[in-house]
């Protein structure tokens, strides 16, 4: 484990996460175990940078943070690994809209609607929950499915009512209730 340490110190994090993935491996009841655990979520968090390019490293670190939650329930790091978990969580909220409005602004309307609808069903308490309501009504809209895009409109309207995208959600609203 010292040598993950080591390594981890220098910032070679692919290198220290197979040295904290082997102690662990070899001792798992180890009262080291708990940071070793630590250390290898961390690993994986030390290399998010961007939600453009973070998504694979933000769900490792999730999982591996998950893992200590579950495996060492009063470590002494917990305090710590809440905050690290809603980063990751955030994080891949951030890459799922982030892939949407690619497809959104390619005309994917389906594969936009796709990501939007994921970012709300598995992170629905994001920060990205308005605007991922508010591109998923137009995504439905442009794909034609008027009741779909009403729903999501209407869900942003009721979730988010004083911001600017319940504004623009309340008039795509009604230019669609016109238009039938």
């Amino acid at each position: 484990m010292r040598l993950g340490d080591i390594l981890f110190e220098y910032e070679l994090f692919d290198e220290a996460s197979v040295e904290y993935e082997n102690f662990l491996s070899l001792h798992p009841y180890n009262k080291y175990a708990p940071y070793a655990q630590f250390q290898l979520a961390m690993c994986f968090y030390r290399q998010i940078s961007t939600p453009d390019v973070s998504y694979s490293l933000a769900l490792r670190a999730l999982k591996e943070f998950r893992k200590l939650k579950e495996n060492h329930p009063r470590n002494p790091y917990m305090d710590v690994t809440e905050t690290r978990i809603s980063k990751c969580l955030s994080i891949l909220a951030d890459h799922e809209l982030y892939v949407g409005i690619f497809y959104f602004n390619k005309g994917s309307f389906e594969s936009a609607s796709s990501r939007f609808a994921a970012l709300l069903e598995k992170y629905p308490d994001s920060k990205n929950a308005a605007e991922a309501h508010y591109y998923l009504g137009l995504s439905y809209k442009n794909t034609g499915e008027k009741e779909k895009a009403v729903k999501a409109l209407s869900a942003l309207i009721e979730k988010f009512p004083s911001t600017e995208l319940a504004k623009k959600a309340e008039d795509i609203i009604i230019s669609l209730n016109k238009s039938e």
